[in-house]
């Protein structure tokens, strides 16, 4: 089939149209993430306890903080592919591709270990209840055990996103998500294995991704073929990539680190507590992943135009991305609120589980376009190649303002919806930097229009 069919011309033709084209099967990829993540918390809420719900909660931040570590990663990937697809610099965009395979496969081989022996230390660090450690254990070894292929999964999906292909990603999480889901219903509910079993069925499934990905590389007829014999490190390359998506990594490391502090303080109030939350997560998760799913589209349309020089597009890419960003999760955010209930009542039918997921979606779901529009902000800046200004503001204003807010402010006002209260508030901190950051960088670029538009002497 014709590689042509999945690809989309991102520098010419309407901004809002394309982008929506872009972004929808990007979007569609993430919420089927989101809603088989939450299948799997449903399935074993269902066939198990409240307590194999509460492990698998516990684990999340720790799990979510090495995905978005990949992710940022494979941010770098994405923006320099896109950069040099844009124009039209085949060399550069072929080597990109063996060099951000060669990567994923070293870097999976080299963290695993490192994982495994991180993953108890840091969940007795987050408080994590005696009575529900060892599922959690067990749960967060067999998850880490599959880190190779979530790695060479995001790399492959940066790589067809750089140039304009986020159909593919989504067809293969279909299938692996629902393969995911099976597994879980033969493992929980068929084979009573709790959480082994939805760890199990989770690290399957991303394994049959990665290789639907590494599959549609090794047989591409374009600049996206990856011969596997000739896997190798272009160094000039892999600079320019690790510039842009260690800063990324950094930069959702940052939030993570934080949000286990506030992991930590939520445990305190006990099991229920940590369940409910748990499912709410799933349930935020609807809104994070759109937010997310506009920042990797935004940042392929800025990174792509800005490589083309076109200057004027550029910003109209920015201001699209914002608008619709923020729109979405603002409806979106709402929407979940109002059916709070009967979406937890999914997770749990247990009064106290349900009690608390509603005071967490309380204020996180009505404030979460905020963290859309810091997150299209910091999209737009690593696509125009300005990466560590991002990083430097979620330091301040998410990593160290959250730490503060749980030690210093939290013990005053000991109640669950204040805890979460610093997560608006650090998102529109960090909004405010990137937005003043953003209008610099812009007058920048229009200041290259006009030099560019000036003819010589």
């Amino acid at each position: 089939m014709s590689e042509k069919k999945y690809g989309l011309d991102l520098c010419h033709g309407s901004i809002l149209w394309k982008m929506i084209v872009f972004v929808f099967p990007l979007l569609c990829t993430y919420e089927l993430q989101s809603l088989f993540n939450a299948a799997d918390l449903a399935i074993i809420g269902r066939f198990a306890s409240h307590q194999a719900l509460a492990a698998i909660g516990a684990t999340l931040n720790p799990v979510t903080l090495m995905l978005k570590i990949f992710i940022g990663l494979s941010t770098g990937v994405n923006a320099v592919i896109a950069l040099y697809c844009g124009a039209n610099n085949h060399l550069k965009f072929h080597h990109g591709t063996h060099t951000s395979m060669a990567v994923s496969l070293y870097f999976g081989l080299i963290l695993t270990p490192i994982a495994l022996l991180c993953a108890k230390p840091l969940l007795v660090l987050m408080n994590t209840p005696e009575d529900i450690l060892p599922d959690a254990c067990t749960y967060i070894w067999i998850y880490f055990l599959g880190i190779p292929f979530l790695i060479v999964f995001n790399f492959g999906c940066a790589i067809l996103r750089s140039v304009g292909d986020s159909r593919r990603p989504m067809y293969y999480l279909l299938i692996s998500g629902l393969l995911n889901v099976l597994l879980n219903l033969l493992m929980v509910a068929g084979f009573k294995m709790s959480v082994a079993g939805v760890a199990i069925a989770t690290t399957v499934s991303n394994g049959v991704a990665a290789g639907l990905i590494l599959r549609t590389l090794v047989f591409s007829t374009d600049h996206c073929h990856l011969n596997l014999k000739k896997l190798k490190i272009d160094w000039q390359l892999l600079k320019e990539i690790l510039w842009i998506g260690i800063p990324a990594g950094i930069n959702s490391s940052f939030f993570n680190v934080a949000n286990m502090f506030i992991q930590a303080s939520l445990n305190t109030f006990g099991a229920f507590a940590i369940a409910g939350s748990s499912a709410t997560i799933s349930v935020e998760s609807f809104c994070s992943i759109a937010a997310s799913g506009f920042q990797q589209a935004v940042m392929t349309f800025v990174a792509q135009n800005y490589g083309a020089k076109k200057y004027a597009r550029t910003v109209r890419c920015c201001l699209v991305g914002l608008f619709l960003a923020g729109g979405v999760t603002l409806v979106l955010g709402w929407a979940l609120m109002f059916a709070g209930r009967p979406l937890l009542l999914l997770f749990s039918t247990e009064p106290e589980v349900i009690r608390w997921g509603l005071l967490r979606m309380q204020v996180m779901l009505t404030t979460f376009f905020l963290g859309a529009i810091m997150d299209i902000s910091c999209g737009c800046l690593r696509g125009l190649g300005y990466s560590m200004l991002p990083t430097g503001a979620s330091l301040v204003g998410a990593c160290f303002f959250r730490i503060f807010w749980v030690v210093a402010i939290f013990p005053h006002h000991r109640t669950m919806q204040f805890l979460l209260g610093c997560y608006p508030i650090s998102w529109l901190l960090v909004s405010l930097f990137n937005g003043i950051m953003l209008y610099i960088v812009l007058k920048k670029i229009f200041r290259q229009r006009r030099a560019a538009a000036v003819p010589a002497a």
